[in-house]
């Protein structure tokens, strides 16, 4: 494990297959780092740490995958690393090794032992197979969060008051899983020339200038590599990176690479871990007063997950576009305030079976119906719109509680001149619905159903 105080950077890059290759963007700030799938490492004073695993092949096929699959993370970290310059405070890892070695679930485990309370972990990793005559990538992430030692359960990702009553609202899942991208013969060719064209460190910024290899292969070939290489970024040109190795000369990695391919054409998952790491960065932030480098950091990640749900291809995967309307919505709500409920209700209808989706729609349209001005709360609606999310997730403590502060919302006095005439609630009513819930609040608060992690 890094120590907290050699760890000032605002990027880390790391390439392991037995070993690393790490590298740190920051104004000043060198860390070094020795990892593999065997021994994986994260930075624990990183405030998101994202790790890319090797695709691996799946299934029997006439070709070899395994080697494209090593060629396409190193890609796929890179265009992470070059989309990524927008935020700060963040490590991205690489690793290599066995299919058995590199299982996401034991990597997760390893790193969250190593990572700062609150820090944010992102894994990603894929598999290659072949259908008939075509190669097809799929992709998969997931995202945890290391708990505060008091915290019983992940917080959630939006809080926010209407009238002096709290709602809080999280995303449905914390697991996403990406359309399959075919793969033809000459995209294939693409990741492979690209691959060579990113495996070295150049002494300019341009393709015919010395370089120097990166020693990846020898990194796969021994168990235990006693040294590290460790860069600092001291600046960005085009596509290029400039670093500062911790011994040696300055050099340039090729981290945008387009030649016969666009990685975030091919792959529009890429776009959306872009903006995952933004969201998982700043999440924490996400109710406070943010400074112009968050609030431009951002902006940006709520574009990638934006043009991510926009896309033909998301459509294929209904739970993943629905976490990307959810989680650009919630961005867009921290950065503006602006209560943009419709992507709410768009989410919720992508996923109709789940409670966290329908408590969403439900805050959101009762935000912008209470920012409105004027009497625009249909009370009996609204509340059944809470019910729903209750009757989907009984056990939702969260949920309930959205409930709960609804109804407390209605017997106050200011709420009165909001309510649209014909749709409100006897007292009565309200008095006997708030005391059912209290009780099961209260039941299921000794035992809290764990969400997240």
């Amino acid at each position: 494990m890094i120590p907290r105080s050699i760890f000032t950077a605002r990027v880390t890059f790391t390439v392991a297959a037995m070993c690393v290759m790490s590298l740190v963007v920051a104004p000043r700030a060198n860390a070094g780092a020795m990892s593999s799938c065997e021994m994986p490492v994260a930075f624990e004073g990183a405030e998101v740490n994202v790790v890319v695993l090797p695709y691996f092949q799946s299934g029997s096929s006439p070709r070899e995958l395994n080697g494209l699959g090593s060629q396409l993370a190193l890609l796929v970290k890179l265009e992470t690393l070059y989309g990524a310059l927008a935020y700060d405070h963040w490590g991205v890892i690489l690793l290599t090794g066995s299919k058995q070695a590199c299982d996401p679930d034991r990597i997760a485990k390893e790193l969250l032992s190593q990572i700062h309370p609150s820090g944010r972990l992102l894994v990603v990793w894929g598999k290659l197979y072949q259908q008939d005559e075509d190669v097809y990538a799929q992709t998969f992430a997931k995202s945890y969060r290391k708990r505060l030692p008091p915290e019983r359960v992940a917080p959630p990702e939006v809080v926010f008051q209407v009238g002096g009553k709290t709602f809080q609202g999280r995303i449905t899942d914390q697991q996403f899983a990406f359309p399959p991208e075919q793969l033809p013969i000459k995209v294939m060719d693409a990741i492979a020339a690209n691959f060579a064209r990113a495996a070295y460190i150049y002494d300019q910024p341009n393709l015919s200038a010395p370089k120097h290899r990166l020693p990846l292969e020898e990194f796969r070939k021994c168990d235990k590599c006693p040294d590290a290489l460790a860069f600092t970024v001291e600046d960005q040109t085009d596509d290029w990176i400039h670093v500062r190795p911790k011994q040696g000369r300055d050099g340039y990695l090729l981290a945008h690479v387009e030649q016969g391919i666009s990685l975030n054409e091919q792959m529009p998952e890429v776009g959306f871990v872009k903006g995952l790491m933004g969201f998982l960065r700043y999440a924490e932030s996400l109710s406070e007063t943010k400074t112009p480098w968050m609030s431009a950091g951002m902006q940006v990640a709520q574009q990638s997950l934006t043009e991510y749900a926009k896309r033909g291809q998301a459509d294929e995967e209904p739970e993943t576009k629905a976490l990307a309307l959810q989680l650009s919505g919630i961005l867009q709500f921290a950065r503006k305030r602006d209560a943009s409920s419709e992507q709410f209700d768009t989410a919720y209808e992508l996923v109709p079976y789940n409670a966290d989706a329908r408590n969403l729609a439900a805050m959101f349209r009762l935000y912008r119906d209470y920012s409105s001005s004027g009497k625009n709360i249909r009370a009996r609606d609204t509340a059944n719109d809470f019910i729903a999310a209750v009757a989907l997730g009984p056990r939702n403590v969260l949920v309930l509680g959205n409930l709960e502060s609804f109804y407390e919302l209605l017997q106050s006095q200011t709420m009165q001149d909001k309510i649209s005439p014909g749709t409100a609630i006897a007292t009565d009513e309200i008095e006997a619905q708030l005391g059912k819930l209290r009780a099961i609040i209260q039941r299921l608060g000794e035992n809290p159903a764990p969400v997240g992690d």
